[in-house]
């Protein structure tokens, strides 16, 4: 063993010699596409030169199985067996003797240490650990398999060509003989193991000597050392050294956020794709931060934050205010790269596509979703309990990733290092990427440079039809500064799966993998059209996906396609000239069998869509967006004077409403929107009391479109009902396609006030469209069985004849399986109400409809005199001590959470405490009693709202993003400013700033709504009680003003704040009256225009 001899670059071991590359003649100088500031790096031998973990790992097994075995005949100890996750967790990475020890310490055995020269025979540490080593060594030897991985051994062979010293340690005594077997002995310029460190008295890992020594004997210091290592005591050591970087290397997936938690800068499974010096610089820099923290332009907050952990990057810094109709990214973060998926995902309602790079992601920094869903296409799977009972829900219900068509290679096909053009090899400068919301669209351009300096100018379009729910363009635009063949390889790509959790509802999925299965491929034109047809595997429904590609470019070009097993291909090879232009479009069709009856036509229709699309061309798509999006604008648009970050927010909100919203009938809008697989895509209360006000003030059609929606589900939620043992009909928390698909029935099922959310929102779409039709043909239908539902599950208590409403969860999801929560009882209440109201109208008004009605739900007058009787003895749990509404009948009994005293990394406190845990104390995740004293405000003097915001204010987590706007109406209304200014901002950038660090699995549609909400119904005080409009606005101190546009009563009106006065202007219909702060306000064609002070 020799160390700190530093042996020649030029001398290399066979195997690198014989690594391809061009004779020196033809050869291009390499350059160093970016600095490398780095001066050495120091690998482990274990899993990094050589796969041998599964050797070692067999080799300890071996010994330490034989010892307990040994131990059971001779002490009568129950025989464990050695575990794989205990190799990991115990043993990878240490010397044999230490792995020894912290082995037997963990099954609390107690043995002598031993000497070094000890027999294999002896049982002592180093008896044992002799044992294993010889085994290993046996191992080695018979192994007619081992070889260092090429990639590493590239990356040797770059770092050499560029005159970086290499060093290697390692863990075990056997260093030079693995590295003879591999054919890399001459590979590393010093090697250290435990013969020579042990004799210079330097501690093993994880501490920080070994590193530091390699560090000396490469001539450099910590700092400049990049490591590379497989163990989590090698990554604890390295960030113990301050090394410039560590990179950890394993196959295994699950354990690379240990990895990453134990020092780890990047985690991989191999340096396939990372082999040159480049790539390690570039993970340098990306680690790279100011020591002081101290950030003073854009650029250097990009660099400050790039070491940062996702819950520490503040997003908004790095979006420029350039533009106010735009999301604009100038720099582009690697780690931030799956939270940009979802801000740029394009949709229209019915499909969506996350902000995918169309050349795929390549990087080890972040990750990627790839992810293209289809509104209420989804995978119906068994819910596996591990103990069940009656009544649970049977089957998920999940939104499906379907046929990724956008995925596209594209390769300079002579490049020697057969680089992939995008931003993940070579070098790349210029980057930015643009989602203009005037015209729907996103584009991406950046110049990109290979490593033999030939630069290619990159220009992508990408737009999700609003016009045509159907169909999706993309554009991929190259310009060569060279000549030479460049291949495009295009895909219809089957081969698509779901994210998989079983820890955090919030990100993914339960299903137990791919489940959509490829039945039918084409292609036509000599490729140029390509389409893939697949069938769900449960819920057997099917999907047509095709491409039309269009090539537009002056080089010659020829065509390849290619059918595969789960996909279709083409590869268009350019003979490209400089200068020259090469555009690939494509002209994507999703079509469903939701939509079509007759499956036969499926594909037809989708291939007609995907032709019709190419014969119109980008630019038509484009106008036609452009003209759909200025009428939404008209009719929605707010503005804000004074906050450019904040107007920011608020567009980009409203934006992503529009493109998550089902309009058929036949779909709703998911919590995550289309945007991300969070909550599976399931449809919750957030589109009723979130959602809905949004849509109902400036698109009505929509509002009636989702109503639609809970009127298909009713079938289902009168056999849910009558599953439980309930008279008529109760809708699900959460589902796709009106099944209750929540398996964990306190904070799903026991959300009884599902009913009365939907019933909620039924209310108010008539009180604003005065749109009796579907009240009579089908709203009055949902309204008179959810009454059904309440009376059947209340009682009226012997003790006062109060109706009370038991075993229920309200809004706050941390109090579950209460008595009388108040939110419940109350919408309840409003529910019971509006029933006997109904009732009464159409039995005088609509006499018909009421027959028919009564006959088919065999209704009779006594059941509603029974609903207005309960309506009236609504109980509602109040403390006489305090004057304050309670949440629920034990609230006040419970012990108060001490918010203020919980570590931030305890927050959100689901994750982090069992239910049991939170239910037993007085803590809210979100709004519940404060959203009834919003919702039905007219109910509540303002003393009484002060009194209780007062006290849940203090109480309250918002560990829900549904919480933040109530609170600020609430303060807005109470004449907390600061306070509502607060939640505001905190509202309208949520998903732009990331504030609840899991954006990067989709948006939160109920909190971007929730911004609408805030601002028309906080800082202007909207409010619709019983059919009746009213303002009563103020102005924030940091905005010169703001306005926006609503619908009511089928008038469209403009409200205008300024510093002191309020315009109202109809800008059409026939007029419509009001109150401003209690005062009579009248436009009309006549006198379209009032204003009235601000004070």
């Amino acid at each position: 063993f020799f160390f700190g001899k530093m042996a020649k670059h030029g001398r290399r071991a066979e195997s690198l010699v014989d690594l391809k590359e061009r004779p020196a003649l033809e050869r291009k100088p390499s350059v160093a596409l970016r600095p490398i500031t780095f001066e050495a790096v120091a690998f482990s031998v274990h899993g990094v030169f050589a796969e041998t973990r599964e050797l070692r790992k067999t080799a300890f097994k071996a010994t330490l199985d034989d010892y307990l075995l040994r131990r059971q005949s001779k002490y009568y100890e129950p025989f464990f067996e050695f575990e794989e996750s205990e190799y990991v967790r115990l043993i990878a990475g240490l010397g044999t003797y230490d792995g020894i020890r912290t082995f037997l310490a963990s099954r609390n055995i107690t043995i002598a240490d031993g000497k070094p020269d000890d027999t294999p025979h002896e049982e002592t540490v180093c008896g044992l650990g002799n044992k294993a080593d010889r085994k290993f060594h046996d191992a080695i030897e018979d192994s007619n398999s081992l070889a260092a991985p090429k990639s590493t051994l590239a990356l040797v062979q770059n770092l050499k060509d560029k005159g970086i010293r290499v060093g290697v340690v390692c863990m075990t005594n056997n260093a030079d003989f693995i590295l003879k077997e591999v054919g890399a002995r001459d590979a590393p310029d010093c090697l250290l193991d435990p013969s020579v460190a042990d004799a210079k008295g330097l501690k093993p890992f994880p501490e920080p000597d070994y590193w530091k020594k390699v560090a000396d004997a490469l001539g450099t210091t910590p700092a400049k050392l990049v490591v590379v290592g497989g163990s989590i005591p090698a990554m604890q050591a390295a960030q113990k050294a301050g090394v410039a970087l560590a990179v950890a290397v394993s196959p295994i997936k699950s354990i690379w956020s240990i990895l990453k938690q134990s020092g780890a800068n990047v985690a991989i499974k191999s340096f396939e794709g990372f082999d040159t010096a480049e790539h390690l610089q570039r993970w340098v820099d990306a680690s790279n931060r100011d020591e002081d923290g101290v950030v003073a332009n854009r650029a250097e907050i990009l660099q400050h934050y790039r070491r940062q952990t996702m819950c520490d990057v503040k997003i908004s810094e790095l979006f420029s205010l350039e533009q106010e109709w735009c999301i604009v990214e100038d720099e582009y973060v690697e780690k931030l790269h799956q939270l940009k998926e979802t801000i740029f995902c394009l949709g229209n309602g019915f499909i969506a596509m996350r902000g995918n790079f169309e050349e795929g992601f390549h990087g080890a920094l972040g990750d990627s979703v790839p992810g293209t869903y289809m509104n209420g296409f989804y995978e119906s799977s068994p819910i596996r309990y591990a103990e069940a009972a009656y009544g649970y829900p049977e089957k998920h219900q999940t939104m499906l990733n379907v046929t990724n068509a956008r995925k596209l290679d594209v390769y300079i096909s002579d490049c020697e290092r057969d680089d992939p053009v995008g931003l993940f090899a070579g070098e790349y400068r210029a980057y930015r990427r643009v989602l203009n919301m005037q015209d729907g669209t996103v584009t991406r351009s950046f110049t990109w440079m290979d490593h033999e300096q030939r630069e290619v100018d990159v220009q992508t379009t990408h737009l999700v039809s609003f016009e045509n729910k159907n169909v999706a363009v993309m554009k991929y635009s190259l310009t060569p500064q060279f000549d030479g063949t460049m291949t495009f390889t295009s895909y219809v790509d089957g081969a698509v799966s779901n994210v998989i959790t079983k820890s955090d509802p919030r990100v993914g999925s339960a299903l137990p993998g791919p489940t959509l299965q490829v039945i039918n491929k084409v292609q036509e034109d000599n490729g140029k059209f390509g389409a893939v047809v697949q069938r769900t595997t449960y819920s057997n429904l099917l999907l047509a996906c095709c491409v039309q590609h269009v090539l537009q470019t002056a080089s010659e070009h020829k065509l390849i396609p290619v059918i595969n097993e789960q996909n279709v291909e083409v590869t268009f090879q350019v003979e490209a000239q400089s200068g020259v232009p090469i555009t690939l479009y494509k002209y994507i069709s999703y079509f469903n069998s939701r939509d079509i009856t007759d499956t036969t036509q499926l594909l037809k229709e989708a291939r007609l869509s995907a032709i019709a699309a190419a014969e119109a061309g980008l630019e038509t798509h484009i106008k036609k967006q452009s003209d759909y999006l200025q009428k939404f604008w008209d009719q929605s648009s707010v503005t804000i004077e004074g906050d450019p970050s904040l107007q920011q927010g608020v567009r980009f909100n409203m934006f992503h409403l529009l493109q998550s919203v089902g309009r058929d009938g036949k779909t709703n809008i998911g919590a995550k929107g289309l945007s991300g697989e969070g909550y599976e895509g399931h449809y919750f209360w957030d589109t009723e009391i979130y959602i809905f006000p949004f849509f109902l003030y400036t698109m009505p059609e929509i509002c009636r479109s989702l109503l639609e929606y809970r009127y298909s589900c009713l079938d289902h939620a009168r056999a849910r009902a009558k599953e439980l043992d309930h008279k008529g009909a109760l809708y699900p928390w959460r589902t796709i396609m009106g099944d209750e698909a929540s398996a964990y029935f306190p904070a799903g099922t026991a959300q009884y006030h599902i009913n009365a959310d939907i019933i909620y929102s039924l209310k108010r779409y008539v009180e604003a469209t005065d749109d009796m039709t579907f009240l009579l043909q089908m709203g009055a239908e949902m309204l008179f069985e959810t009454a059904r539902f309440w009376v059947d599950i209340g009682n009226f208590r012997a003790s006062d004849d109060c109706f009370v409403i038991n075993m229920v969860t309200g809004p706050d999801e941390y109090t579950a399986l209460v008595n009388n929560n108040c939110f419940t009882n109350l919408m309840a209440q409003n529910n019971l109400q509006y029933a006997v109201e109904v009732a009464k109208k159409m039995k005088a008004e609509h006499i018909p409809d009421w027959n028919r009605l009564t006959k088919a739900l065999n209704l009779e007058q006594s059941e509603v005199d029974e609903w207005a009787k309960a309506a009236a003895k609504m109980f509602l749990p109040y403390d006489d001590r305090l004057k304050i509404y309670l949440q629920d009948d034990s609230f006040l009994q419970k012990k108060r959470w001490d918010i203020q005293e919980t570590p931030r990394e305890k927050f959100p406190l689901l994750l982090n405490f069992h239910p049991l845990s939170i239910y037993r104390y007085q803590v809210c995740k979100q709004a519940d009693l404060l959203l009834a004293e919003f919702l039905l405000g007219e109910r509540f003097s303002i003393d009484q709202k002060r009194r209780d915001f007062e006290y849940y204010d203090g109480l309250t987590t918002h560990d829900s993003s549904l919480s933040a706007c109530i609170f600020a109406i609430l303060a807005a209304e109470l004449g907390h400013h600061d306070k509502a200014y607060h939640h505001f901002a905190q509202t309208a950038r949520m998903d732009l700033d990331n504030h609840h660090h899991n954006t990067q699995h989709g948006i939160h549609t109920a909190c971007m709504a929730g911004t609408w909400l805030s601002l028309t119904g906080g800082f202007a005080g909207m409010r619709t009680y019983n059919g009746k409009l009213s303002f009563s606005p103020w102005l924030p101190d940091k905005w010169e003003g703001y306005s926006f546009n609503i619908v009511f009563k089928g008038s469209a009106i403009n409200v205008s704040i300024s510093k002191d006065t309020v315009t109202y202007k109809l800008k059409s219909g026939k007029g419509l009256s009001f109150t401003h702060r209690d005062n009579a306000v009248v436009l009309s064609t006549d006198a379209p225009s009032v204003s009235r002070s601000l004070k």
